[in-house]
């Protein structure tokens, strides 16, 4: 679809602050990309429009610009030192690096991450450093309720969970004690009334599960909310290609983990 400025809607692109809307190629920028040979850009995911949230982590080493590729991009905002690293990515050549320190990020709210009921994927490539209660991703507030959840690690040591944020007791977990410091895809999904947990592709727990994750709230990144004055929740490590489907059960059997999103 040709954009109100002579651009194309709907491919995927790279985006910087001298480029024009995110998702929207200027003719300049078509010419460009078909003189490098990566013209046309076709995105292969039958479930883009069902994709919350998308990031891929890419950009310059050091950056503080964090984008969200999704077909309705939020702001991201970086606090602390969380920062585009170069130093380690699974694709790309960068990813997210929260140093363990203070390092979060926030996508802020939208009902885009209201799981609800419905079947949801939430997914990224992480290499992980350390670990304590250590939390990848959280819909959480002030006023924590059971309606909101968490991706990370339980109050069980080295179980990586998806888990009902209030009590940080894991909904299904495994152990992750063999993926330190190495990438790993940790995917979370939901089928119907059946929630379950891969690693790389392989299936390391299922649990029947109706929760209604019908909290509204700020999404975190590296720590919890409740958490913000204390390192308990502080991610060490890296984050790439992180994605949330909502209303789509991506993985319901072992699988080869997604190239480059």
């Amino acid at each position: 679809m040709i954009g109100f400025n002579g651009g194309l809607i709907g491919a995927a692109r790279e985006t910087s602050a001298s480029q024009s809307s995110p998702g929207v190629w200027t003719p300049r920028e078509q010419l460009k990309a078909k003189r490098a040979g990566t013209w046309p850009v076709i995105i292969n995911d039958p479930y883009f429009a069902n994709v919350s949230l998308l990031l891929r982590g890419d950009g310059t080493n050091g950056s503080t610009a964090i984008v969200d590729g999704s077909s309705s991009p939020k702001t991201i905002t970086t606090y602390g030192n969380t920062q585009i690293s170069t130093a380690q990515s699974q694709y790309g050549g960068s990813s997210i690096y929260f140093d363990g320190a203070g390092d979060y990020l926030s996508a802020g709210t939208s009902s885009d991450f209201v799981l609800g009921t419905a079947d949801f994927t939430v997914e990224c490539w992480a290499r992980i450093s350390s670990v304590a209660y250590a939390t990848i991703v959280t819909m959480t507030d002030v006023g924590i309720t059971t309606d909101e959840w968490l991706l990370g690690f339980s109050n069980t040591a080295n179980q990586m969970s998806f888990a009902i944020n209030s009590s940080g007791q894991a909904i299904v977990g495994a152990n992750y004690s063999s993926y330190y410091n190495i990438w790993t895809h940790i995917a979370a999904c939901r089928s119907g009334s059946t929630l379950r947990l891969f690693f790389n592709g392989v299936q390391q727990a299922s649990v029947t599960n109706t929760t209604n994750f019908s909290a509204n709230k700020t999404l975190f990144f590296g720590r919890r909310y409740t958490d913000l004055s204390t390192s308990v929740s502080n991610l060490n490590g890296y984050i790439d290609d992180f994605r949330i489907t909502k209303g789509v059960a991506r993985y319901t059997s072992n699988f080869t983990p997604p190239g480059p999103l």
